[in-house]
């Protein structure tokens, strides 16, 4: 053997033998307590592996079925609770216990509406594995649930009695998200989530909660406490408000002051005492910084409101000498100051209390987004009691004071109107109302008074509905120094409209055929209707440049036939004329109501513009006018077709000016320039007119023709002679053109 193969030989026996005497070495030389304690984690480790698989395989055979625990989960849940439930994957660990992930519970009997009253990730049910009861659970731990509950619901009511039923250890929930719901509104929802603990007590469960992130109690937001004890039904809830964001109580801010919340934050507290006989509902609540949308007007903001509010709820089946229930509201704020009760008593007849007061209203409305819609200022105050009778034939009984004091009201939607009034005392005696006031309507002076007496019936309808059919009998009488036309025509131009949508509703939509007489509005107001109304003017004026028109009366009187009867007349200072009246009768009782029209009128004056065409004004001194229109059916696109109209005409010392140089039109040359008189017989029926004489008279100018009206389009034509030259031309206009033959 050569030299160098034994050297190789004795170097491979070198590395054989280190890799044998290099780790008893390393223990020699090497910190022993460090080696302890690697070889210990390292046993340690391998014997927890070892131990759990076979301690957890023990448990399963010896102790637990998860298979049947997880059907009796839901099968309690169907059977108890009456709704759908599904439950994910189920398992067992020593240090967790039972774990059921991916829990949900339906709102319904299935799953077919994807609304959840329960859903978390993970529920954890811990057990004693090495005590003599490895089968008992020691707790519960609901980790990241979402809970939705409708206080309407009947399981919200036996939800205690079913949770003391169950033989269940301490439950904890840990980040719940909760919201609460009733009459349709979320009264409650977290804003942080909570942290709860159900402690159970033999037959009594005791309950607190809290949202303070981690465990930092001090800032907690909102947190309180409950108990139910199940002997004698007693049921305590205690709620601390601090700082809560008002988005998480929204339902109840919109049930205290009609305000749904944006933002702004609550200070305060809310209690809850409840047993088999009674219970009371009561709570103090800070709002402040509010801002949001007034319930029954969405366009008005609130802006940067703070109120005091409180509220008492509370009834009993117990004691006959005491109220069923009694509800309790105050409001204080901004010179606002608000007191309600409404109380159930004896054979269920309830009586209702209102105290009601703004010292200023501009103050308070200076927090609603409100002026571009509206202008108030001045104080009010209102006391009223309503009481249930008992008698179906008179079922309130209404007394109160009410008050305004330097109230001024100027609203700039169309239409516009502006109010002042220097002082008003209503008084409510019985249902009959007092009430008189005066100031300025539109800036000139009037003075009001109103007698009135209304007498609720009650009555029950086929479907179970309660309605309050209303006997109202009102004696108006108002005088107003001048009355200027112009001002009330933008209201005039809102019930055209309104006609002019209702009729375009009704074709395009084809409504069915109704009866106005089956209405609500009929049933409750109008079927028992008795009006007596007087308004008189000193003075009557088309707009405030136009000449005095005189003395104008208009009655507004119920008849024995159930018609209403308005009937206007007035006597000008110039011609003393007391022929010219306006009639109209409405019978709204038939099955097809009906209306009529008679307008009677010689030499009134009217200095002001008449007619229109093709950018044409006629300008006209004075008018002699007989028309009769007549008109019937449930709705106004009936009335329109059924229509019929009769009359005649004549506006005298008439001036055309031509006010519209853009369609190069001008009628005045026809005229000669002159004055002149115009004549018209015309007749219709439906949605046309149409105009057997037309007739054009003055100096130098006789014009004579026919013409017709229908879906906005006028038609006529004329022949005749003017200064001397004669003429034969025809016009035609529409919404958009004007043509000239």
């Amino acid at each position: 053997m050569s030299r160098l193969k034994i050297e190789k030989e004795f170097d491979n026996f070198l590395k054989v033998l280190w890799r044998w005497i290099k780790f008893p070495l390393l223990v020699i030389f090497y910190p022993k307590w460090k080696i302890a304690i690697i070889l210990t984690l390292a046993i340690l480790g391998i014997g927890t592996n070892v131990a759990n698989y076979y301690i957890l395989d023990h448990i399963k055979k010896t102790y637990l079925n998860i298979p049947l625990l997880k059907k009796s989960i839901i099968n309690f849940t169907k059977s108890h609770l009456e709704r759908a439930i599904v439950v994910g994957v189920a398992d067992f660990s020593i240090w967790n216990g039972i774990s059921f992930e991916d829990v949900r519970i339906s709102a319904e009997e299935d799953f077919s509406s994807n609304k959840l009253i329960f859903f978390t990730r993970k529920i954890d049910f811990k057990v004693d594995i090495f005590g003599q009861n490895p089968n008992v659970f020691q707790k519960i731990t609901i980790h990241n649930a979402k809970i939705n509950i409708n206080l309407d619901n009947k399981i919200s009511e036996d939800f205690w009695d079913k949770l003391v039923e169950l033989p269940l250890p301490d439950i904890y929930f840990k980040n719940l998200e909760l919201t609460l719901q009733k009459d349709g509104l979320d009264i409650f929802t977290t804003v942080r989530p909570l942290n709860v603990k159900i402690h159970k007590i033999q037959n009594d469960i005791e309950t607190t909660f809290d949202d303070a992130p981690g465990y930092f109690p001090f800032n907690a937001k909102i947190y309180g406490e409950s108990s139910f004890k199940k002997d004698n039904k007693t049921t305590m809830l205690a709620i601390k408000l601090k700082d809560y964001e008002l988005v998480g109580i929204k339902g109840i801010v919109e049930k205290l002051i009609y305000v749904k919340p944006e933002s702004g934050v609550s200070n305060g507290s809310i209690k809850l005492l409840k047993d088999k006989n009674s219970y009371e509902v009561n709570g103090s609540i800070d709002i402040q910084k509010l801002y949001g949308i007034l319930n029954f007007f969405q366009e008005a903001k609130v802006e940067d409101v703070t109120l005091k509010t409180s509220f008492l709820l509370k009834g009993q089946n117990e004691k006959k000498d005491l109220p069923k229930s009694l509800f309790e509201r105050k409001i204080e704020g901004l010179g606002l100051s608000v007191l309600e009760q409404i109380e159930l008593g004896e054979k269920d007849l309830t009586n209702y209390k209102l105290s009601f007061g703004i010292k200023k209203v501009e103050d308070l409305l200076g927090h609603f987004n409100l002026k571009k819609f509206v202008d108030i200022k001045g104080n009010i105050k209102l006391d009223a009691n309503i009481t249930e009778t008992g008698d179906i034939k008179d079922w309130f009984q209404i007394n109160g004071y009410g008050q305004l004091e330097n109230f001024n009201f100027e609203s700039f939607q169309k239409p516009s109107l502006k109010i002042k009034l220097d002082n008003l005392d209503l008084n409510i005696n019985g249902g009959n109302i007092y009430t008189r006031f005066s100031g300025k309507l539109f800036e000139k002076q009037f003075v009001s008074g109103i007698n009135m007496k209304l007498k609720y019936a009650k009555f029950n309808q086929e479907d179970g509905k309660v309605v309050y059919p209303l006997n109202i009998n009102i004696v108006h009488n108002m005088s107003l120094d001048d009355m200027v036309l112009e001002n009330y025509y933008p209201i005039y131009q809102k019930i055209e409209n309104y006609i002019q949508d209702s009729i375009k509703d009704r074709q395009e939509k084809m409504l069915p055929e109704s009866f106005f007489i089956q209405t609500d509005v009929y049933k409750k107001y109008l079927e028992n209707l008795e009006v007596n109304s007087n308004i008189s003017t000193e003075n009557l004026r088309i707009s405030n440049n136009s000449v005095n028109l005189g003395k104008y009366k208009t009655s507004i009187n119920t008849q024995k036939d159930k018609s209403l009867l308005i009937s206007i007349s007035g006597e000008d200072d110039l011609l003393k004329n007391k022929s010219n009246s306006i009639i109209a009768q409405i019978q709204y009782h038939n099955q097809l109501p009906a209306m009529s029209l008679k307008v009677s009128a010689r030499s009134f004056l009217w200095f002001d513009e008449t007619i229109k065409i093709c950018g044409n004004t006629m300008y006209t001194n004075s008018i002699d006018t007989n028309l009769v229109w007549q008109g019937y059916g449930n709705n106004f696109s009936s009335f329109f077709d059924t229509q019929s109209l009769n009359g005649e005409i004549t506006m005298k010392t008439n001036k055309i000016k031509q006010t519209d140089f853009a369609k190069n039109i001008h009628l005045g040359k026809y005229t000669n320039e002159n004055v002149f008189n115009l004549f018209m017989n015309f007749r219709g029926y439906g949605r046309k007119i149409s105009f057997s004489t037309i007739q054009i008279d003055g100096k130098q100018v006789f014009l004579r023709g026919n013409g017709e009206y229908e879906l906005d389009k006028l038609v006529f034509s004329l022949n005749g002679n003017s200064g001397n030259q004669n003429y034969s031309f025809s016009i035609s206009e529409d919404t958009e053109n004007c043509f000239l033959k």
